[in-house]
């Protein structure tokens, strides 16, 4: 087999060929590593980037997160639902401490569903 070999067109283009910037994208270490949704969220941004003529914001963004980490001043803000999470205990089978659990109400509603129960 022999390897692709690519030419150049004599009339520069105006805008960027989502094959140019996925090429690229692939060329750059540990991008080949995430999944394929991700990839294709990470190509769209920098096709419309490139081809708006505005930049990326990722290198402010990841410049503003290194100095938060560096000034020890990094909090990440998390996610709870809107009524807080619903504690239950399950029935131990093996030992006799309380202990609880946290789940929303879909991961519950889901649990319930595979006992083979109908909602009532």
């Amino acid at each position: 087999m022999s390897e692709k070999q690519f030419i150049q067109e004599n009339v520069p283009q105006q805008t960027a060929t989502p094959g140019y910037v996925y090429r690229n994208l692939k060329a750059i270490d540990g991008v080949a590593k995430v999944n394929l949704e991700s990839f294709n969220s990470l190509k769209g941004a920098v096709l419309i980037a490139i081809n708006s003529n505005r930049p990326l914001q990722i290198k402010t963004f990841i410049a503003a997160t290194q100095k938060e980490i560096q000034d020890k001043t990094f909090k990440v803000m998390k996610f709870t639902d809107s009524r807080g999470s619903r504690m239950f205990s399950p029935l131990q089978l093996y030992d006799c401490k309380a202990k609880s659990i946290q789940i929303d109400q879909q991961a519950f509603w889901k649990i319930f569903n595979t006992c083979g129960k109908t909602n009532q």
